[in-house]
């Protein structure tokens, strides 16, 4: 039988040792990632993923949360609609918990969508359970 051979190319932080860049691809994506009917959660994994949603958000998720997630202090997913899973909504970030800490759209506002709104509570349930097992 053939021999597959993944790699995973991981580009670091400046300001961070390649050593803590990697340690974010052994995160457990199975305890953040939830979907309902109208959202999904993205757990960003790559330097390149914080940067992109700090700009397009117009927020200090890369500055200020990258490193956080790095060293484990925090967790950060992004919430997108399911119909466009590569455009930027709601950032969040969830304690090592469980508990969502920040739940805000871009320009860090409010988030005012009913619909995200619910997908939070649900969220929040969702969490409760996986960080509580």
């Amino acid at each position: 039988s053939p021999i597959i051979i993944l790699s995973v190319v991981v580009l670091p932080h400046p300001l961070l040792p390649i050593k803590a860049t990697l340690s974010l691809v052994l995160i457990s994506k199975d305890k953040l990632f939830y979907e309902n009917d109208d959202f999904t959660i993205v757990v960003p994994t790559l330097a390149t993923e914080f940067q992109e949603e700090a700009h397009e958000q117009s927020n200090c998720v890369f500055r200020t949360y990258y490193p956080k997630v790095v060293r484990h202090e925090t967790h950060i997913v992004f919430v997108r609609k399911k119909e466009k899973p590569d455009i930027s909504y709601i950032t969040c970030e969830v304690s090592n918990d469980g508990e969502i800490i920040q739940y805000l759209a871009r320009f860090n506002s409010q988030v005012r969508d009913s619909k995200a709104l619910t997908f939070k509570a649900e969220y929040k349930k969702f969490l409760a359970e996986m960080f509580n097992n």
